[in-house]
């Protein structure tokens, strides 16, 4: 079985099915936690009623859109129905205006994965995780990611990497593996977490 495409980024602002997408300035009406529950439970039924062989997980981002300071419990629908629950989170590292730092895997993820944590049993899933190079040494962020993702949080069971490069705002940002040094990085990084795992 093949998981389902994620319902992206729940707390986003960027897509119109976000729950803050209507924040926005030119938004009419508003999104709520109980209109995507009921969404979330619609899509659902139709797949199990006719036996579809797929997995769904609620994707959330790393962080709410807006940087709303609410906490992911007030926007939570519940877990009814899901397999996983997916959680991006990216490294921009001086990619936009916005990311002018660089910042660790584990210091992405720790604050949304703590919170995940207290609010379902399920199994968490890295729906997208990837760094640029800027500022950033790629190679060692890759190892640490694959150590962190293997002693830090348990709870993860599976890790999607975003890795192609794309023009972001002007830029291209640098997410593939475009070197020896990265590719060889991301290699060790993964035997590295195959013998953590395996070490119990």
């Amino acid at each position: 079985m093949r998981p389902s495409p994620p319902p992206p980024l729940r707390a986003g602002d960027w897509y119109p099915w976000g729950l803050l997408y209507r924040q926005r300035p030119n938004g009419v009406g508003a999104n709520t936690v109980a209109l995507l529950r009921q969404a979330l439970q619609r899509v659902i039924s139709i797949f199990r009623t006719r036996g579809a062989p797929v997995l769904f997980q609620m994707n959330l981002n790393d962080h709410n859109g807006f940087d709303d300071p609410r906490p992911m419990a007030e926007l939570w629908p519940g877990d009814e129905g899901l397999d996983a629950v997916a959680i991006t989170s990216y490294n921009r590292a001086f990619s936009t205006p916005n990311h002018q730092y660089t910042r660790s895997f584990r210091d992405g993820l720790t604050p949304m994965y703590q919170q995940v944590t207290e609010l379902t049993k399920l199994p968490i899933w890295i729906a997208e995780t990837a760094t640029t190079s800027f500022g950033t040494d790629k190679p060692a962020w890759l190892r640490q990611m694959f150590n962190d993702v293997a002693r830090a949080f348990p709870r993860v069971t599976q890790v999607t990497f975003f890795l192609y490069n794309k023009v972001v705002e002007g830029k291209l940002l640098d997410w593939d593996l475009n070197t020896p040094e990265e590719v060889q990085a991301f290699i060790d990084g993964y035997h590295d977490l195959q013998a953590i795992v395996a070490s119990g």
